[in-house]
Order: structure tokens, then sequence, then C-alpha cells
């Protein structure tokens, strides 16, 4: 599946474009410490659905916090066959000079393009969907590749905020939209019928006084049977 927008409905990250290697050094190693990405690895090391070695796609990968992470993580950096894919050219230049050969970077924009043929063991939409018009598509189409687990991190907005889609950051052209847990999560349910495993950080204090005022969340799908184990140990 592929799903279009309008040209005035698509985020522009030219941020990625014009940031350097030292900027996007900072930027991967705040991002390292991100508790969201870090509970989410945490779980992919200790899920029983996961064969030995898996193959993992990073939809939004950036600048690349995800793979670096798991290069540096005791129980994963030797099991995932990793490929990433971002629109933003500079920051695959970036990963593919930081990270190992083995780590496949493709520069693609899945709301034109969709995502890649192959199928995966693990999906994961890192910090995307508040981003585009209807996050519906791209989990449906996420959805259609069955891969094992489906990993969604994300804000989403508190649920008395009402303005939608703000301009938060014009120099880079970066728009976040407004919707509440509430929707996203029935959205899930109906979509779905495995279990969800979720994480709100409840990330509310950004000192960045262009942020907007959302939660940091974490949706974890597992999208197979014989999960009673996996869910007595959580």
């Amino acid at each position: 599946m592929i799903f279009r927008l309008t040209s005035a409905q698509r985020v522009k990250y030219v941020s990625f474009t014009k940031k350097s290697d030292s900027d996007l050094d900072e930027y991967t190693d705040v991002q390292s410490k991100n508790p969201l990405k870090i509970q989410a690895l945490d779980w992919l090391a200790d899920d029983g659905l996961l064969d030995e070695r898996f193959s993992l796609l990073d939809v939004g990968c950036g600048p690349g916090s995800i793979p670096k992470m798991i290069v540096r993580h005791p129980n994963l950096k030797n099991r995932v066959a990793y490929v990433g894919v971002d629109q933003s050219e500079n920051a695959i230049r970036y990963c593919l000079d930081k990270l190992p050969d083995n780590y496949v970077m493709m520069r693609r924009d899945v709301v034109v393009d969709g995502l890649p043929e192959d199928s995966f063991d693990v999906i994961m939409i890192n910090e995307v969907l508040e981003h585009i018009s209807s996050y519906e598509e791209l989990i449906a189409t996420a959805l259609e590749k069955k891969p094992k687990i489906l990993v969604i991190n994300t804000f989403a907005v508190l649920l008395n905020r009402k303005r939608d889609r703000i301009l938060w950051n014009p120099e880079a052209q970066c728009y976040m939209n407004s919707y509440s847990f509430e929707k996203f999560f029935q959205y899930l349910r109906n979509k779905i019928e495995c279990p969800i495993l979720l994480s709100d950080y409840e990330s509310r204090n950004f000192d960045r006084f262009w942020f907007p005022r959302k939660n940091l969340i974490i949706w974890y799908l597992r999208l197979a049977s014989n999960v009673t184990e996996f869910l007595k140990k959580k």
C-alpha cells in the first residue's frame, strides 16, 4: 500500500539536511538516553517471539539513534539484521559513515514511496505518525507486512488540547498533529487483535519553547500467539 499526500500536507525535515556531523552527534547522543527508545529495545531483547537472529525495519531512523543503541546493547548487538529508512539524504549519509557496514540504510519517503518490499520480524515507527496527516495508512501498511512485533514511538496530545496540525518549527517545516490517546488506542484495538503493551512517560514539560505540551508514549504490539509467558514476566 502507498498513500499519497498533497505537497501542502507533507512534512519536510530540512533540519536534518542542514545539520553538521557534530550537531547530529549531539542529537543521537541525547536520543540514546530517551527512556521510550531504551524500553522498546529492552522489550525486544527479552521477547520470546523473536529468534536469536531477527530483522528490524526502523521507519524514520533519522541520523541513527536506534541503530547506535542496538550496537551498544549487550543483548541485541549481535542479533539484529537492521534496515533504516529516512527521507533525509544527510541523515542517511551520516548513518552510513557511523554504523557498521552490515547495517542497511535507505533514503526513502515512506509517505510517497511506501515501505520497503521485504518482510521484517520487527517494524519500528519512530516519532513519525504525529507528523503526517493520517497515521492510519502507515500503520495499515506496516501490518500488511505481517511482522511479529510492531513498535510505535510517538507523541500524542493531552485530551483537553484542541489545536490541530501545529507548525512548531517553521524553519524546518515541521508540523505536529493533534490526536488523543483514546482515539489512537481505539484505532489499534479495532485494527488488530493482539496484546498491546504501552508506556506513557508523560513528557509534558519540555524546556524547548517551541515544543507543544504532548506526551511521550510507546505502543508495543505483539502480532503473534503464545504470549502468555511473556505477559507474565511483565
